[in-house]
Order: C-alpha cells, then structure tokens, then sequence
C-alpha cells in the first residue's frame, strides 16, 4: 500500500471496545501495561511464552530486543513531553521518538513499527499523531491503534492532574 494517513475522532471508543478490534483483551492490556511501565520481559511472557517469540525479536536471556517503553525511559520522553505540555500546552515540540539509529543494523530483523508519537494540543483538545515505519494489518494494527489511544488518555489524564482543561482530540495515524 502506498502510504495512508486516518484519523479516529472519538478514542475512547478504541479502549472500550474489543469485540470491534478482534483483539485479545489480556494480550492488549498486557503489552501496553509492559510498555508504559517499561518491563521486560514483558507481562504476556508469562500468560503465552510461545507466542514471545513470534511477538518479539528475543536476545538470548529471553528479553526482547525492544519495547517502546523501554525507548520512551531511556531518554524520560513520556515525562518530559508532559512537562512540555504542561509547561507550554500548544508547543510544537512535544514528540516521542521510538525508532532510534541503531535500528538501522543489518542484523537486526525485528526494529519499531511505530516512529514516533506528535501531541498537538489546541483549543484545549489534544490530538495525537501516530507515525509507523511499516504496519501489519493483520496482527499489529489492533494493538498500536489500542496503544496510541491509551497513551493520548494517559497524557490527558496527567494535564488534568495539573489543572489543565484538555480533552481527548483526535488520534491521527500515517502509515
């Protein structure tokens, strides 16, 4: 396919519904909850190990070769897009980077489909735009949609803990 750009206006409607997704909801809430948290090996290891391997390019000790929580942490993007958000709430320089310069080693056959995340708040909704390298429909989709959705309300959630009026916007997605 050549490359798409959708949108999704109402992501609430993402988190809450399963039975539209085909999803697993273990799987799903899982691998988010491993992201956000950043653990590894991620919590689905212990409820499908079969599955890690197919999921997840493996090192030796069983860890994954990457999880975008674990690339979020490295450099405090999560917290410190927040404190750009908090700080300036229109700032254009609220952007999470995902896939990083080592992904480019030829031996690496498992690297981020997700680039980076672009948060863009105006009129006190917050838009997120999502872009992805290159995305299996088939099997990938339904969990980064389902990700992209919880981390637009988890940043939502944190500028509300600080009394900023912001809502949920738009989930943007160019594949």
């Amino acid at each position: 396919l050549h490359p798409l750009f959708y949108s999704i206006t109402n992501p609430s409607a993402i988190i809450s519904s399963f039975k539209n997704l085909y999803q697993y909801p273990y799987w799903t809430i899982s691998e988010v909850l491993s992201e956000i948290l950043d653990i590894d090996p991620p919590i689905m290891s212990k409820y499908k190990p079969e599955i890690m391997q197919r999921s997840y390019e493996l090192r030796p000790n069983k860890k994954a070769r990457y999880l975008y929580g674990a690339r979020w942490n490295e450099f405090d993007q999560l917290h410190n897009t927040f404190i750009k958000l908090k700080e300036n709430p229109t700032t254009k320089k609220a952007v999470m980077t995902i896939f990083e310069g080592y992904d480019t080693n030829p031996q690496y056959s498992d690297v981020p489909c997700t680039l980076q995340y672009i948060f863009l708040s105006r009129n006190n909704k917050l838009d997120l735009t999502t872009i992805f390298r290159s995305h299996d429909f088939m099997s990938g989709w339904k969990y980064d949609i389902f990700l992209s959705s919880f981390v637009l309300k988890t940043m939502c959630s944190w500028l509300r803990s600080e009394n900023i009026d912001v809502k949920e916007g738009v989930l943007y997605f160019y594949d």
